[in-house]
């Protein structure tokens, strides 16, 4: 039996808040992910207001998209990159996590850039950054 080198992996981070009723539109995108063997990301507004997706994964042309631009997109439109507050997808197994300023998103869709995602529209998410004092 060949050695497993991915796993599909659900990524919510601890400020991502979802909505009552909003698991089975969960459970959909992730069949839809598993059947179509590409990964899903959700929008959520950053620390910013800013969408957390993005157009392409090249520097040059990276941009997120706007709000306008968000509700244009249909559901499960491929997109360039996005944060990975809430994605589902296939994780190679020998990843290597980054701690520095660029932000563990981008170097996990730069270091695999053939890994597409997708828009899983219907999920609607909230985000509550907390910056503690001290």
């Amino acid at each position: 039996m060949p050695e497993k080198t991915q796993a599909w992996i659900l990524w919510v981070d601890s400020d991502i808040w979802i909505p009552e009723g909003t698991a089975p539109l969960i459970v959909d995108a992730i069949r839809w992910a598993e059947t179509h063997q590409a990964g899903i990301v959700a929008n959520y507004k950053m620390a910013n207001g800013e969408s957390v997706l993005m157009t392409s994964r090249e520097p040059h042309l990276n941009r997120h998209y706007t709000a306008e631009e968000v509700l244009g997109l249909p559901d499960y439109t491929e997109i360039g990159m996005a944060g990975l507050g809430f994605a589902y997808l296939p994780q190679p197994l020998d990843y290597q996590f980054h701690a520095d300023a660029l932000g563990e998103d981008i170097h996990f869709w730069w270091d695999y850039p053939d890994l597409h995602i997708y828009f899983a529209k219907r999920i609607h998410l909230g985000h509550k950054k907390i910056v503690m004092l001290t």
